[in-house]
């Protein structure tokens, strides 16, 4: 989901994400790039701790022993 946004963004000349960690990976800038990489991370753990969560909550047949 991450790289098709960034794909849309780069396309498209949206400023977000995307441009910016193309023209920093490009440029070298080594700690903007960290930072996206490691907010893009936490996001997605976050996002798949609150999905399984969200499952346990609505699904029966799920059980947490």
């Amino acid at each position: 989901m991450l790289s098709g946004s960034l794909l849309v963004e780069v396309i498209t000349g949206w400023p977000g994400l995307g441009p910016l960690l193309l023209e920093s990976s490009m440029s070298r800038d080594l700690y903007v790039v960290i930072g996206i990489v490691m907010s893009s991370t936490l996001f997605m753990i976050f996002g798949s701790l609150l999905a399984d969560l969200m499952l346990v909550v609505a699904d029966p047949r799920v059980r947490v022993e």
